[in-house]
């Protein structure tokens, strides 16, 4: 019997799921609120097959992604959403661990709060990620990986060290029925990044550069930022520095 119940809670677990996957009300009503910068990285995710966004915090980057990966997912366009970050200085010392289960579903917290603007919960999300249509991960583990029919969204990819972290979870991506989307923040560039050229540009910044020479790649670019005037005077400290230093 106790085996018979374990089986029903794991079948109604997947169940509700799935159900959250097909509803399309909240992510239907998020669309319905996208500015005219998110509208234009909506389009682009949709007729490019690499896009790239390099945009200030609160600009809801994270959110539009995952938002049109469901879009796709639901219209069999892709198979699956994986989401890549990338770990900074800081949560290294504070002792992350690649591999950990516990401690990388606690550093992809960004990734679960913009599923539950999508009207999918955690319990449903981790679900879904035992039933294999979602995945998350940081970079490390996706050496040999092949992403066909992937929606790969890679968060904070100005943390990537340099050119080979990115390289490495780009090649994974397939012609075929995959899409990317690279997300980052350049002035918020972790300090251990290698810097490339004179205009020391980091990874994220040489990688939008070479992949939007191809017809097939675009950037995209949000200017609105929704979390009001202390995180957008706070993204910009550095320009006080002139100040200082005169």
């Amino acid at each position: 019997m106790a085996k018979k119940h374990k089986q029903n809670m794991e079948w109604k677990a997947e169940t509700y799921a799935l159900e959250q996957i097909a509803d399309r009300s909240a992510t239907d009503k998020l669309y319905n609120k996208l500015d005219a910068y998110q509208l234009d990285m909506d389009r682009k995710i949709e007729d490019y097959s690499v896009v790239f966004v390099d945009a200030e915090a609160g600009t809801g980057k994270t959110t539009v992604a995952v938002r049109k990966g469901l879009e796709l997912l639901r219209q069999g366009k892709v198979d699956k959403i994986h989401y890549v970050r990338f770990p900074d200085r800081r949560s290294l010392k504070l002792g992350f661990l690649a591999g950990n289960y516990e401690k990388e579903a606690g550093y992809m917290h960004p990734f679960y709060e913009a599923m539950a603007e999508c009207g999918i919960q955690k319990e449903a999300v981790d679900k879904l990620i035992e039933r294999g249509i979602i995945e998350t991960s940081t970079d490390i583990h996706l050496r040999g990986r092949n992403m066909q029919g992937v929606f790969l969204i890679i968060d904070e990819a100005q943390n990537a060290q340099d050119l080979s972290d990115l390289k490495l979870v780009l090649t994974r991506l397939h012609d075929h029925r995959g899409k990317g989307v690279v997300i980052g923040h350049s002035k918020q560039t972790d300090s251990r990044v290698e810097l490339y050229t004179k205009h020391r540009l980091n990874a994220f910044q040489v990688n939008a550069f070479h992949m939007t020479r191809k017809p097939w790649a675009a950037r995209a670019y949000l200017l609105i930022n929704y979390r009001g005037e202390i995180s957008k005077w706070a993204d910009r400290v550095e320009e006080s520095l002139a100040l200082l230093e005169g």
